[in-house]
């Protein structure tokens, strides 16, 4: 019967119909065969947009991180590569509460950033107009060579230090910018979530591994009477509330046990967690919870040695550090 019914169809009505067309001809078996009229070759189709579909949700804000140089505020801008820079002007050295830096005024070459407008912290908004690359280096240069070394000069600050282009901020002091809508979530106070979170961190490896080290050591005290655990809770501006919990001790070790590991969760409908993350990490602080608009937020912090603000991602991942490197002895 299908041979049949195959034989009373052309192929090209096939191409047409697809397996419809089987259907549609084989209930009318006295009807002669039938010829379907074909679109002529010069006609073309596009294919239309549907209107339901919603747009790209936009990309998430990068935050760019401030400094302090000679005095005033700058704005450290990784994406703009300094061998690109033309020099504006002389350098000139300066310290600033132990950082030694090198400031060289340059013309960006990308006209876009010339004006450009962003938000810092706390919503106070900047023009970008002065541009310089800038070196930084902290501790004793003593430490950079095996020959005697008794200062800093433009020369070893060049060589030695994390090199970034900036821009100078005019009246805007917060401790990031962005060109997008990164903002601050506001924390609150949650016990049930707080001991939640708590729960889940002190029956990880990592806790177990404070408690092994804490009695190879010989203490006579847990681990946790040692150890902070600073806990942020907010919700985004999608509704989603989310759980920071930072355990750490003071210090960086030098012989000492220590303990540094934080976890982020989700907080589900019925108020339990789900785990994005929970690793080992290296801040010596994380200090606030930021909204960039995208699925998960950002931790901005402080990083453990050297000291300087860091971003780091919901994964755990440092994404933005101004930490300048330090030479010496960290204990």
């Amino acid at each position: 019967m299908m041979m049949q019914l195959l034989e009373t169809v052309s192929v090209r009505t096939l191409v047409v119909l697809g397996a419809g067309a089987l259907v549609f001809i084989g209930s009318r078996k006295s009807d002669p065969r039938v010829e379907l009229a074909m679109p002529a070759p010069s006609e073309t189709y596009e294919a239309v947009a549907s209107h339901d579909d919603p747009p790209p949700p936009p990309a998430p804000a990068t935050l760019d991180l401030t400094f302090t140089a000679g005095g005033d505020t700058w704005l450290a801008l990784p994406e703009l590569d300094a061998d690109a820079m033309t020099a504006r002007g002389p350098s000139r050295m300066v310290e600033d509460d132990g950082v030694v830096a090198v400031i060289s005024p340059v013309n960006v070459p990308d006209a876009s950033w010339n004006g450009r407008e962003l938000v810092s912290d706390g919503g106070c908004r900047e023009s970008l107009h002065e541009f310089a690359i800038i070196r930084r280096v902290t501790g004793d240069p003593s430490y950079i060579s095996e020959k005697p070394v008794v200062r800093w000069t433009e020369q070893l600050v060049a060589t030695n230090g994390d090199t970034v282009v900036a821009a100078k901020l005019s009246h805007c002091n917060g401790a990031f910018a962005s060109t997008g809508t990164a903002m601050r979530m506001a924390n609150r106070d949650d016990a049930l979530l707080n001991e939640r979170a708590w729960d889940i961190l002190n029956k990880s490896e990592f806790a177990a591994n404070a408690a092994r080290e804490w009695k190879a050591a010989g203490e006579h005290t847990s681990w946790t009477h040692d150890a902070v655990v600073d806990t942020i809770i907010a919700t985004d501006r999608n509704g989603v509330t989310w759980v920071s919990s930072h355990v750490h001790t003071d210090g960086i070790g030098c012989g000492e046990p220590s303990a540094n590991f934080w976890g982020l969760f989700r907080v589900r409908a019925d108020r339990s967690l789900e785990q994005v993350t929970l690793r080992e990490i290296d801040a010596a602080s994380l200090d606030a919870m930021i909204d960039v608009g995208g699925d998960t937020p950002v931790m901005l912090g402080t990083a453990l040695l050297p000291s300087g603000p860091l971003v780091m991602a919901a994964d755990g991942s440092v994404t933005a550090s101004v930490a300048p490197p330090y030479f010496g002895c960290p204990c």
